[in-house]
């Protein structure tokens, strides 16, 4: 990369671009970059997973181009069109990153500083609810679910994105559960299910339903619900 980079400061192809003259040296320089690239992306790819994808789609070249039996000079296809794509390895603005660490750090220390004591006056969380009448509970239809599938929410740090089998149905939902469980941990698992809440959507993904989990007054501690015994799911909780 170095070399090239010299290269380009050597050659100056934005002068040669200036002039007929230049034309034809500036073919030469443009091809020889191009397959410096090429070389430099089949090198990397046991080491990066999807930037040198990107460069190849860049540069217009298929997999007979950047296979590693094509591991030789001149490779490239002469005339091949270059597509105009985002920069891959994006200048670090140290500005902004500085400020980022210094929030962080800031967000830290607030974080540390002991609580200020609750005000009287202010509701306990995990005060006893008014009593309601069973006709009232019935109203919250509770089934027992199984995760086939759970994924992160790339936008957001608390949600996780599950596919539930419910009986013969399949319902997506979403949950703020990220924090407390990785994607893999809940295959497999079965969860309680408050079927009938209506639909909302979060983050672009519409949820059907809500999953119960038990916490702790400071939310450190979180268990999703589940059963002492293998159940089927469908099942009503009642």
């Amino acid at each position: 990369m170095n070399a090239c980079n010299k290269y380009i400061d050597v050659t100056a192809p934005w002068t040669l671009a200036k002039s007929e003259a230049g034309q034809e040296r500036l073919k030469t320089v443009l091809y020889n970059l191009a397959e410096s690239l090429r070389i430099i992306g089949i090198l990397l790819k046991p080491f990066l997973t999807s930037t040198p994808q990107k460069l190849f789609a860049q540069l217009g070249l298929g997999d007979a181009e950047t296979a590693y039996e094509s591991l030789r000079w001149g490779g490239s296809v002469p005339g091949a069109t270059v597509r105009k794509g985002e920069a891959l390895f994006p200048r670090i603005d140290v500005e902004a990153e500085l400020a980022h660490f210094a929030a962080e750090a800031e967000q830290a220390k607030a974080a540390a500083a002991p609580a200020e004591p609750a005000k009287a006056e202010e509701a306990d969380e995990d005060a006893p609810l008014p009593e309601i009448e069973y006709d009232d509970f019935a109203k919250v239809d509770l089934r027992l679910a199984k995760v086939v599938a759970a994924e992160e929410i790339k936008k957001s740090k608390k949600l996780l994105k599950l596919t539930l089998e419910v009986g013969e149905e399949t319902r997506t939902v979403v949950s703020g559960i990220k924090q407390w469980y990785a994607p893999d941990d809940l295959v497999g698992k079965t969860v309680v299910l408050v079927a009938n809440l209506k639909p909302v959507t979060l983050c672009g993904v519409e949820s059907r339903g809500m999953i119960l989990c038990a916490s702790d007054a400071a939310d450190t501690n979180l268990s999703a619900l589940t059963t002492l015994a293998p159940m089927d799911s469908g099942l009503k909780v009642r």
